[in-house]
């Protein structure tokens, strides 16, 4: 029996348009219980909705995320849903491009679905929220050449182009660089990939980061991080727990930091280390060198979705030793599509009267002059709350009862309903 083309047998679960799919399955329900969930609802929806002569690319915690600001200027011109349809569709086809080109590079398909469920259960954003999308396209930018790389030939056209789009996602692109250089040193002379090292240096170093912004000072807090983990590394590697599914995502990040490293090690002394290895491990340590950098943090742990290129790359390394554990890993595949159903339900099943009439008041969009919670000061409005860039301005203080209406800018400030 086929559905859409997918063979229900026993293999199911090792053929890579499933876990599309299942990865499709997840971003639309999750889009329909949670629609403009947090980043989504305030920065760009609200902004580019209410905000009167407001700017249509602005710094936001101190870089420019150009691509996603992108889409989401181009779907104001329709309906508050197809806007939040439309964020979920961009995120959900990058997510699903981005899984694509991991299926190039990991043979063991069964590793990606659960990788894919643990994203599912534990970091859904990744699937429909188009701020978060911002890692699934620095992902995509950073697995391009490793696929190159490993079918020993140059960048196609179509390559070179999805690269340029995807690439103005972020400032920490940089840390794709070590990934272009090695491909660079392997095929030699392709003025594609010479374009994209100066097109991503650029970016990265002209463009998309805010100098001046406090996040900014780059040294200052790379320097104050590692005073902090120096003065009492205990506290500093002990995860702080506030969430039951806090002990499984931090277990999961704990593993993949350390595993990358060891089986890395253990490659370079058996001498089948790639010189496209030592690019992978670079970008994930990268990013997490990046991330201490432009904040100061008291624990490693600084969550889940800077952790995620340290999965990939622990995934990559690791699977050549999985080749006799196919029967473990699907039981472990059953049951994290199980864990995904499971956290899902918990987490919805009991509001889904309340979800439904949200979804409803998202359908008749400004008629419906409503303001939906969404936790944590995050909300999404509906209705007539028009402000004008000169309402905007840098509060002194955030007090419990102020909602966040209009972020204007790293520095304009925001405006706040209260």
């Amino acid at each position: 029996m086929r559905i859409f083309g997918i063979s229900l047998d026993r293999n199911l679960l090792s053929d890579i348009r499933f876990t599309y799919f299942f990865s499709a399955f997840i971003g639309i329900s999750y889009f329909l219980f949670n629609f403009l969930d947090v980043e989504d609802s305030n920065v760009y929806f609200s902004r580019l909705n209410y905000l009167n002569d407001g700017d249509v690319f602005i710094y936001y915690n101190g870089q420019l995320q150009f691509l996603s600001q992108l889409i989401a200027y181009l779907l104001t011109f329709f309906p508050p849903f197809f806007q939040a349809f439309g964020y979920l569709l961009f995120s959900l086809l990058s997510f699903i491009l981005f899984t694509s080109l991991l299926g190039r590079i990991v043979e063991n398909k069964l590793l990606i679905l659960i990788f894919v469920c643990y994203l599912g259960a534990f970091f859904p954003l990744l699937f429909y929220n188009i701020m978060n999308s911002i890692w699934t396209s620095l992902f995509i930018t950073a697995l391009i050449p490793v696929v190159a790389y490993k079918e020993n030939r140059q960048l196609h056209w179509h390559e070179f182009f999805l690269i340029l789009i995807f690439s103005t996602s972020q400032a920490p692109v940089l840390v794709t660089l070590p990934m272009y250089l090695i491909l660079f040193r392997k095929t030699g002379v392709d003025f594609k990939l010479f374009f994209l090292i100066f097109w991503i240096l650029i970016l990265s170093v002209l463009i998309l980061p805010n100098w001046n912004s406090e996040r900014a000072d780059l040294f200052l807090h790379f320097q104050t991080n590692i005073f902090s983990f120096f003065t009492d590394p205990l506290s500093f590697l002990t995860p702080t727990i506030t969430l039951m599914s806090d002990y499984p995502s931090r277990f999961v990040e704990l593993i993949s930091f350390l595993g990358m490293i060891t089986f890395f090690f253990i490659n370079l002394f058996r001498k089948r280390a790639k010189e496209m290895d030592v690019g992978l491990l670079l970008f994930a340590g990268g990013i997490l060198a990046l991330s201490f950098s432009s904040k100061n943090y008291d624990n490693f742990f600084i969550g889940p979705r800077y952790f995620v290129a340290s999965m990939i790359v622990f995934m990559i390394f690791v699977e050549p030793f999985l080749f006799k554990l196919n029967k473990i890993l699907k039981l472990i595949s059953i049951s994290s599509i199980l864990l995904v159903l499971i956290v899902f339900a918990d987490r919805y099943a009991e509001n889904l009267n309340s979800k439904m009439n949200d979804l409803v008041y998202l359908v008749k969009g400004q008629e419906s002059n409503k303001v939906i919670e969404r936790g944590g000061g995050w909300i999404v409005p509906l209705g007539p709350y028009a402000k004008q860039k000169s309402d905007c301005s840098i509060p002194s203080k955030r007090l419990e009862e102020d909602k966040f209406l209009i972020f204007c800018g790293d520095e304009l400030g925001e405006i706040l309903l209260r």
